[in-house]
C-alpha cells in the first residue's frame, strides 16, 4: 500500500531541521553536478521546466525539489510564470512538499506555502509519472478547473 502523503507531512514536522512548507538552504536548487549529471531511475530531485494547463490557459512551471531527509520524501518550489509570446498570467511561487514513489515511479506533490501570491491565484498539487529516462515527468493538476502538467529535467547550463 503506498504511503499516504498526510503522514509525510507530519514525518516533516518531526524531522529535525525540517518545517513543512520551508525550502532547504543549505545547498542550491538547480542542476545536479557534473559527475551527478546522468539522472538514476529514481531520483526526481533538482531542476524542472515545462508547462500545466489551467483555466488561465497554458502556463510556464519551474519546479525544484530536494530530499527532506529520507528517500523519496522531497520539498521544494512550484514557480509559474507566462510562457514566451503570451501574457495570460501573473506571475508566483509557492513551496511545495511531495513523495516519491521509486518502484510506481510516481511523484504526488501537494502545495504548502506561498512565497509571491498573485491576487486571485490558489495553489495546486499534481501527480505525475516519471518516464523510462528519467527526465519527463508528466500527469495531471489536482484542480477540477486544471488539467496536465508536464516538466522536463533541466539541462546543466
Amino acid at each position: 500500500m503506498r504511503p499516504r502523503l498526510g503522514k509525510f507531512l507530519i514525518l516533516l514536522m518531526l524531522l529535525p531541521g525540517a518545517a513543512p512548507g520551508a525550502v532547504a538552504q543549505d545547498h542550491p536548487l538547480g542542476e545536479p553536478s557534473p559527475e551527478q549529471s546522468a539522472p538514476q531511475p529514481g531520483d526526481v530531485t533538482g531542476l524542472w521546466r515545462g508547462s500545466y494547463v489551467c483555466l488561465q490557459g497554458e502556463t510556464g512551471v519551474e519546479l525544484a525539489f530536494t530530499e527532506a531527509g529520507h528517500p523519496g520524501y522531497l520539498r521544494g518550489t512550484f514557480k509559474f510564470f507566462n510562457l514566451p509570446g503570451q501574457s495570460n498570467v501573473r506571475p508566483g511561487e509557492y513551496s511545495v512538499t511531495g513523495l516519491y514513489d521509486e518502484s510506481e515511479r510516481s511523484l504526488h506533490v501537494e502545495p504548502t506555502a506561498w512565497i509571491v501570491r498573485p491576487p486571485g491565484y490558489t495553489m495546486v498539487g499534481f501527480s505525475a509519472q516519471l518516464d523510462a529516462s528519467a527526465r519527463t515527468l508528466a500527469g495531471r493538476i489536482d484542480d477540477k478547473n486544471c488539467s496536465t502538467i508536464s516538466v522536463e529535467r533541466a539541462a546543466a547550463e
